[in-house]
């Protein structure tokens, strides 16, 4: 019996402690290892604060209450979000929680220490829609990861280094990739359109070298499709079909550079943190490789040029599985946001669940899943009842080691965003 009494989870809203003792009883079967609960944030705007749920701001006098709750509520982790640095006030949120009996994960989104102050020679390379290699820009909306030259082993050095400075001087107990990718999540040049596979930072002259090195071909260049080649490329590009052997190759490559640079962070957090290090994302940015089965290269996708497809993410957790031996857990998230499940969506998840608990089982990572109550039943994109029974079936069915709650602000009495038939729909799924 695993020892985190989740099913508090959500029934402590609204309730007072003597109604506790009914809990244990609806789902005894079953309880995963730990619950960590995302949506904690130390934000910059409006004004410098504690946040849940990004738009409820804390005083210092609700922090404490607000930490109790979630302990009580059964919730073992809190997610951190960083989005401003101010270390007196992070070490005083993470002193309290640990008074509570909480633990701490640390996750910066993409707002990483100095990544605004990226020295010119880390930073990366990208290819416009015009088939112009450029400098890599900052981007609005939270894409400073995506101005690093991740290729550039020494641009790696320097990210992580600035990350051990960071981490040395607070006491968290677990370092969280959430959601981290080679490409930002639209077109820098076509919002809201796709995102290309050329949006990546990864076309600078030590990207090249090292994309030469993988091929063990000094004379290598980046594959485009025809439309891409102009008199700009620096003699980096060269035309290639779709679906052909340098197509593959190139996407395995950017599959292993990524995994390689998660590596390199993760293996500086670890020295710093108290338990490891946890990466977790949608289903819809790992490369679909991961799912297609079998192969002795499974991020190695058949590869259609342009429009959005997963391969572009560089995320693979078959090359994470292999290559991050600092990466202790992997987390799956929902095929989409779960707002729309149909027939597909639901087998979709159904099966890649399956898939990544098996790489987990095969490389000796933890596994973990996600149930997102946020927005259950209420606004423009409802999460309805049968998403949620999914992901605690799936929880169940693979002894799920740790289960992650999105957000805080559906299990805090007073949030904006209590929603009492989510509690009653709750009770009725866990039972």
């Amino acid at each position: 019996m695993k020892k985190c009494l989740f099913v508090l989870a959500l029934l402590f809203i609204g309730c007072s402690r003597g109604d506790f003792s009914i809990t244990p009883s609806l789902a005894q079967d079953w309880q995963p290892e730990k619950v960590l609960a995302q949506g904690t944030y130390i934000s910059d705007y409006p004004q410098l604060g504690v946040y849940i749920g990004n738009e409820e701001a804390l005083i210092d006098s609700q922090v404490d209450s607000f930490l109790v709750k979630m302990r009580e509520s059964g919730v073992d982790i809190l997610e951190l979000r960083l989005w401003h640095i101010d270390l007196d006030l992070i070490n005083t949120f993470l002193k309290k929680a640990h008074h509570y009996g909480l633990e701490v994960a640390i996750n910066f989104w993409t707002e990483y220490p100095g990544l605004k102050d990226v020295p010119e020679k880390f930073k990366g390379k990208r290819l416009t829609p015009q088939g112009e290699i450029t400098e890599a820009i900052w981007s609005d909306g939270g894409s400073g990861v995506f101005i690093l030259d991740i290729a550039n082993q020494e641009a790696v050095n320097w990210m992580a280094s600035n990350l051990a400075s960071f981490l040395s001087q607070i006491k968290a107990d677990y370092f969280l990739f959430d959601e981290d990718k080679i490409n930002p999540w639209a077109n820098l040049y076509e919002w809201p359109k796709y995102v290309y596979y050329y949006d990546a930072p990864l076309y600078s002259d030590q990207a090249l070298e090292n994309f030469r090195r993988f091929m063990n071909d000094s004379t290598a260049k980046f594959p485009v499709h025809e439309w891409k080649l102009t008199k700009h490329h620096h003699g980096k590009l060269t035309i290639a079909i779709p679906n052909s052997q340098l197509w593959q190759k190139y996407f395995e490559w950017r599959a292993i550079v990524f995994a390689n640079y998660l590596e390199s962070l993760a293996n500086t957090a670890n020295q710093w943190v108290k338990h490891g290090t946890i990466y977790m994302t949608w289903q819809r940015l790992i490369d679909e490789c991961d799912f297609k089965g079998e192969g002795t290269r499974p991020w190695s996708a058949e590869y259609f040029p342009g429009v959005g497809d997963n391969t572009v993410f560089g995320v693979s957790y078959t090359a994470m599985a292999q290559l991050c031996p600092s990466i202790s857990t992997l987390i799956i998230k929902y095929v989409e946001d779960g707002t729309h499940p149909d027939e597909w969506t639901i087998a979709e998840n159904e099966k890649n669940t399956a898939i990544v608990y098996q790489i987990c089982q095969n490389y000796g990572k933890k596994f973990g899943t996600f149930i997102q109550f946020y927005n259950y039943d209420s606004g423009n994109t409802p999460i309805p009842p049968q998403v949620i029974k999914q992901e605690w079936n799936l929880a169940r069915k693979y002894d799920a080691d740790i289960l992650v709650i999105y957000d805080v602000a559906t299990l805090y009495p007073g949030s904006i965003r209590y929603n009492p038939e989510l509690v009653k729909t709750w009770r009725k799924i866990i039972k």
